[in-house]
């Protein structure tokens, strides 16, 4: 007669992460929302004052890090596939 034999595999725990560096990762995270918000709403009130080239704030703020759509993109292509949580 033969006996099963069982194997459990199982993964690592996650690292611990050190508090102080997701402290600095929020306080990142918080100052770059804060900055592209400023830069959005800068964009909006030169439209509404009818200023040439209003969404220069927006493209001023995005290019340094590379984030501008590449040639050739559409609004569609940056719409999330899903209804949004808020």
């Amino acid at each position: 007669m033969s006996t099963m034999t069982l194997t459990l595999i199982a993964t690592p725990d996650p690292p611990e992460q050190d508090p102080a560096r997701l402290r600095d990762l929020l306080a990142l995270s918080r100052q770059e929302y804060g900055d592209l918000l400023a830069a959005a709403r800068a964009a909006l009130a030169a439209e509404a004052r009818n200023m040439s080239n209003p969404l220069g704030w927006l493209r001023d703020e995005l290019a340094p890090a590379g984030l501008l759509p590449p040639p050739g993109a559409t609004p569609r292509d940056f719409i999330p596939d899903h209804d949004p949580v808020w």
